[in-house]
């Protein structure tokens, strides 16, 4: 039910009806609980900044690509300084 509510823009209403729930309440506490177990317990094996010298080759090459001085990614165009 969560990964269905993670791929799709349904309501929580929509996605309780679809998999039987009796509330939507009840729907969206499960999809909270298993995005906040995820979060919490996976985020280290996906997340990772990178150290100080990592940064600053991360930011060589960064600026070499688009111009940018001072970055070291950007997430959906968004520039993380």
């Amino acid at each position: 039910m969560a990964v269905w509510f993670l791929c799709n823009q349904e309501s929580f209403c929509l996605v309780a009806n679809l998999f039987g729930m009796p509330k939507k309440s009840t729907a969206r506490y499960c999809i909270l609980q298993v995005c906040h177990a995820m979060a919490t317990k996976l985020r280290d094996s996906y997340i990772r900044w990178p150290d100080s010298q990592q940064c600053e080759i991360i930011s060589a090459e960064f600026e070499m690509k688009s111009g940018f001085s001072g970055m070291i990614g950007c997430i959906d165009g968004t520039h993380i300084l």
